[in-house]
């Protein structure tokens, strides 16, 4: 459970900047791509920087747009 929480707060983090029409377009290659390269390093979030690395494509999408559709 604790994995879907860093997940979560991960993905949440690495979406803050990006438009939301944007991002809900995305397949998930590329919104797997973005969220990866989106992140900036930040002392004591290393652990969720891994939760997000180590995620698939796949579910990072689904994280995403869970979020999305909580907003």
């Amino acid at each position: 459970m604790r994995e879907v929480t860093e997940l979560r707060r991960a993905v949440r983090l690495a979406l803050k900047g990006h438009e939301t029409a944007f991002v809900a377009e995305m397949d998930e290659a590329l919104l797997g791509a973005v969220l990866r390269t989106s992140w900036i390093p930040m002392e004591g979030l290393e652990h969720l920087h891994a939760a997000l690395m180590g995620a698939t494509d796949s579910e990072l999408y689904t994280v995403a747009h869970e979020i999305l559709e909580e907003q």
